[in-house]
């Protein structure tokens, strides 16, 4: 799941119905989370749908960021779609991306931060302290996101919710938009999502 600058726009139901209208208002006029996340506006089945819409036709330059090139089966896999639209593309230099999810597989992450971006990186399976990964501007995080602050005593992770996780890094990149929010946790991204968009922090990814 990839979560950024408004490469998708919203699915636009043919209906003539009030829900209808407001939501193509809110698609061409609007591209602020607090607004897609009013309750007269959206449901949260239908913010789940957005998620979980793809629709390359959106950007009209997308390019694949990481990802591994496997022979049998062949095809790529872990590659991620960035839309490098001149009004919706991270400007190299000051760009924030949080990535979620490594695995051990750094292609994304290298490939963004080569691209200009300062990427944090969070995985807390990968038994790693804190680093720097190099080559690249990569910030390293043994963090797992979650709904919450905890720790997960059945694999000794720490999880961390978003909102915690931003405070806390906002001293290192200070209070700066994310401006890609990547999140590849096994489904755990799932349970992380209610609280992301309870918290406000969808404020801080623009849409």
């Amino acid at each position: 799941m990839l979560v950024s600058r408004k490469m998708f726009q919203l699915p636009i139901e043919e209906d003539t119905t009030s829900y209808g209208k407001r939501q193509c208002e809110v698609s061409n006029s609007s591209n602020d989370w607090d607004t897609l996340l009013n309750s007269d506006i959206s449901t949260g089945s239908q913010i789940m749908q957005y998620f979980m819409w793809n629709n390359r036709n959106a950007c009209q330059l997308v390019q694949d960021f990481g990802g591994t090139l496997y022979k049998n089966p062949s095809g790529w896999d872990g590659q991620k779609s960035v839309c490098l639209d001149p009004k919706l593309a991270p400007q190299p230099g000051g760009c924030i991306v949080y990535s979620f999810g490594i695995k051990n597989e750094w292609s994304f992450d290298e490939q963004m931060s080569e691209y200009g971006c300062q990427v944090f990186a969070f995985d807390p399976s990968m038994g790693k302290d804190q680093h720097d990964h190099t080559p690249g501007n990569v910030h390293f995080y043994n963090w797992g996101l979650g709904d919450r602050d905890k720790h997960d005593v059945d694999y000794n992770w720490k999880i961390r919710s978003l909102s915690s996780i931003y405070e806390e890094l906002s001293a290192r990149h200070g209070r700066k938009v994310i401006d890609y929010l990547k999140i590849d946790i096994e489904f755990d991204e799932w349970v992380a999502l209610p609280d992301i968009m309870a918290s406000g922090m969808l404020s801080k990814v623009p849409s």
